[in-house]
């Protein structure tokens, strides 16, 4: 998450596709184990669930936040609930 974090926090963006975009590139390039993958893939579900908004709603997120833990699903082949 700190190499996130370096590559957003100067970062304008215009809409909130265009930061999750910089979040999940940054995720994946970065990426390290397991669990690096599962939160990339994460970033980047949401990233292609928001990726065309401007502003979002409540409902917008929790949609967003869904195709998320579904992505970061698919990033292991057997997951296990722990």
């Amino acid at each position: 998450l700190k190499q996130v974090w370096e590559r957003i926090k100067d970062f304008e963006a215009k809409t909130v596709g265009e930061l999750l975009e910089k979040i999940s590139e940054s995720a994946i390039e970065n990426a390290q184990g397991n669990s690096g993958n599962i939160l990339a893939m994460f970033f980047y579900g949401m990233h292609e669930e928001l990726k065309n908004k401007d502003k979002i709603s409540i409902k917008d997120l929790k949609r967003a936040l869904k195709v998320g833990y579904e992505f970061a699903r698919s990033a292991v082949q057997n997951p296990k609930e722990g």
